[in-house]
């Protein structure tokens, strides 16, 4: 994991350089005014580009590759009166497609082609933590991972299920009311796969109910 350490960093500086300054004080503002009788349920949606550092295909006669993806996730919080509270987050995530055409022993390339895809379905919970404008979660939970190969005279699915860890950091770019935008990034790491993949995206989050 050594080599993810200089994207990690360049991450959280990227969401620092984001974040304005009047977002800032927005938050101070809002954290000087909160009291201890504010309890909420927060519902937030999450829409990102993800980054796969690992090929999918491997075989000869690759026509394209993608490792470069799309995804969402939708996540319910409960905001009590304490530092740290509980989220459960639901994703789903496009993770890679790759074309190849099959090459003989004898180096002839079929004129069919093979289409891969991963995709991955994600339920995480943990903690939560709001510093100013910066929010941060960590979280466990279980992955479903789709692989599927569609050939001419073929079509296979391959699932596997594990668990995964995961770390998300946002910065909110605009806070009114009950409702932030942010600009967030994720490491999700895939324990039964050893796999990690990484999203950048934008999340926003309201209050839907609270007393």
């Amino acid at each position: 994991m050594n080599g993810y350490l200089p994207r990690i960093s360049a991450l959280l500086a990227l969401l620092a350089l984001l974040t304005p300054v009047s977002a800032l004080a927005e938050s101070a503002e809002a954290e000087t005014g909160k009291t201890g009788s504010h309890y909420a349920f927060e519902l937030g949606a999450f829409l990102t580009a993800t980054w796969l550092p690992k090929d999918l295909a491997v075989d000869d006669g690759i026509d394209s590759d993608r490792t470069i993806g799309f995804g969402g996730a939708l996540s319910l919080a409960y905001r009590g009166p304490f530092f740290l509270y509980p989220y459960i987050d639901i994703g789903f995530f496009n993770l890679a497609e790759s074309t190849i055409r099959p090459v003989s022993r004898l180096g002839v390339v079929s004129a069919d082609t093979v289409e891969n895809s991963l995709d991955a379905f994600t339920f995480t919970f943990g903690p939560g933590v709001d510093v100013g404008a910066m929010r941060f979660r960590l979280g466990v939970g279980m992955n479903r991972l789709l692989t599927s190969t569609q050939g001419k005279d073929f079509d296979d699915d391959i699932t596997a299920h594990g668990f995964l860890t995961s770390l998300q950091v946002s910065g909110a770019v605009l806070r009114k009311g009950p409702f932030r935008l942010n600009v967030e990034g994720r490491m999700t790491y895939f324990v039964y796969a050893t796999q990690v993949f990484f999203a950048l995206g934008i999340s926003g989050a309201a209050d839907v109910i609270s007393w």
